[in-house]
């Protein structure tokens, strides 16, 4: 039988998760901050870089054209960031009329990234529609919109980009274990310069990471007839998550098998009887080289440890392995292996069938560790939480 972990007796067992929990729920809303972006017509040369669809070296092209047009040797040029967010918005698609109001453009997000996700620069780029970026301050933002010239009024096209700070994928798992506890080349088309909206900047304001990156776009009218209530006739929104690699952490473990011990106990005679333990276990997972927590459960082994979640967590620490397992698999599990260290305590001079009270017994017991193995599998917090929802549902 698994015990599932109760409020009073797991304060001592989480202990060790306290100062990572707490800093994640300290976190504030001023780790947000916001840039502004407004579009405009671009130059002949810029227009040169525009290509439909957009492929990798013409959103670089026209990237460095716009962020640092100075790039021209035997002037130095500014570094690519490692990721780039373009947004690319149709207005000609799906146009009904000549008027922005009632237009519906087509909006598509790609990234720009590396071939590699661990990759610090921009090595062998490509683009994508992934929405993930891994841990990076690097980031610069593209936008291209095309086919305005079907409109009767050119629309003022503005974005603004939050980086707004979130907690790490362990920190999470660690505060919902406390929860838990407590309750190509593109196509050449003919190019009009009237007929596009570009704009690019480095995205500067990720003050944290991990961090949501949220662009959010909106098409007004001219300045000339705009309202004090404006509202946008057109919006392009969509949110990058900005997470990279973890060295830690935590999990629920579930033994295939119990530890046996024996307990003394005493009605006016000694009685011996062996008991099996089968505890649920909080565990921390130490990895000796960067893994992406939001992925698989990576092959290579894990160094673990951890305490029972019921009865006296310090009379049972365990210290193993654990090696993860890939799809087809529904669920994310690691299997682990490893040793618990059982806190027994054993009569010294009294034997099992003799005479004593049991203040005689208590006070005749001693205390000694025996190493016992222990196999299981542990599984995200997440995992454990849901299915333990559903159980009692």
């Amino acid at each position: 039988m698994i015990f599932v972990p109760s409020a009073a007796a797991l304060f001592t067992a989480l202990g060790w998760i306290l100062s990572a929990g707490t800093s994640a729920a300290q976190q504030s809303a001023s780790d947000s901050s916001k840039l502004v972006l407004t579009l405009r017509a671009p130059s002949a040369a810029e227009t040169m870089h525009i290509a439909d669809p957009l492929d990798v070296r013409h959103a670089l092209g026209l990237y460095r054209a716009l962020v640092d047009p100075s790039c021209s040797p035997p002037s130095p040029c500014k570094e690519y960031p490692t990721y780039i967010i373009v947004n690319v918005v149709r207005w000609a698609a799906t146009a009904t009329s000549n008027s922005a109001a009632s237009t519906s453009p087509a909006s598509d997000w790609y990234l720009v990234h590396p071939a590699s996700h661990r990759a610090s620069h921009l090595v062998s780029p490509l683009i994508d529609g992934t929405l993930r970026i891994y841990g990076s301050r690097g980031v610069g933002f593209l936008s291209v919109h095309m086919g305005i010239s079907v409109l009767a009024a050119i629309p003022e096209v503005r974005y603004t980009i939050e980086s707004k700070g979130k907690k790490s994928v362990q920190e999470t798992d660690a505060i919902s274990l406390l929860n838990l506890v407590l309750g190509g080349v593109g196509k050449s088309a003919t190019k009009k310069q009237g007929d596009y909206l570009v704009g690019a900047r480095e995205v500067s304001n990720i003050l944290k990471l991990p961090s949501n990156i949220i662009v959010s776009g909106g098409a007004y009218a001219p300045r000339a007839a705009a309202t004090p209530d404006q509202k946008p006739a057109a919006i392009f929104n969509q949110t990058y998550d900005d997470e990279g690699f973890a060295f830690w952490d935590v999990s629920i473990g579930i033994p295939v098998k119990g530890v046996n011990e024996v307990q003394y106990s005493s009605d006016g005679t000694i009685q011996a009887k062996t008991v099996t333990r089968a505890n649920a276990y909080g565990m921390a997972h130490w990895y000796p080289y960067p893994v992406d927590l939001k992925g698989d459960y990576p092959w290579q082994p894990s160094i673990v440890g951890g305490l029972a979640l019921s009865g006296k967590p310090l009379n049972t620490p365990f210290v193993g392995l654990a090696i993860g397992t890939k799809k087809p698999l529904p669920l994310r599990v690691n299997v682990f292996a490893g040793i618990v260290f059982n806190k027994v305590f054993v009569p010294t001079t009294l034997a099992t069938g003799s005479t004593a009270t049991p203040a005689q017994l208590n006070s005749d017991l001693r205390s000694h560790r025996v190493q016992k193995l222990l196999v299981g599998i542990d599984i995200p917090i997440t995992q454990f939480v849901s299915a333990i929802t559903k159980k009692s549902q």
